[in-house]
């Protein structure tokens, strides 16, 4: 669908040259349907809340945060295709080869977990 037909506005402006789109109906009722909108991104919004909510409860410190982010970050693409079990099996993996990487992984985990439920509510 595209967005004329979601809006029940009419695209016949389209097909006229682009300088005389002002002097048509179509083109102006369309222009100010789309000025009146309210853009919101609430997905954006709410994981802005809940990270800002969590950042809270996790460090005090700038530096801190920063690694911490820098971290998500990187295993957000180091995993980015991971499903769960597969999330599971790199932790399993890295246990035995460092077991601060296993418990900075399952922070990373529960927290992307976490924001990935409360977005999708």
């Amino acid at each position: 669908m595209n967005l004329f037909h979601i809006l029940k506005l009419s695209a016949e402006f389209l097909s006229a040259d682009p300088n005389i789109w002002e002097l048509q109906e179509s083109y102006s009722l369309g222009r100010r349907h789309l000025e009146a909108l309210k853009v919101v991104n609430d997905i954006a919004e709410r994981t802005i809340a809940i990270m800002q909510e969590y950042n809270k409860t996790l460090t005090k410190d700038e530096e801190d945060l920063q690694f911490l982010l820098q971290v998500i970050a990187d295993h957000c693409q180091l995993y980015s295709t991971a499903n769960k079990t597969e999330l599971v099996q790199s932790r399993l993996m890295a246990d035995t080869e460092n077991f601060n990487k296993v418990i900075l992984l399952g922070r990373i985990t529960v927290l992307r977990m976490y924001m990935w439920s409360v977005v999708t509510d």
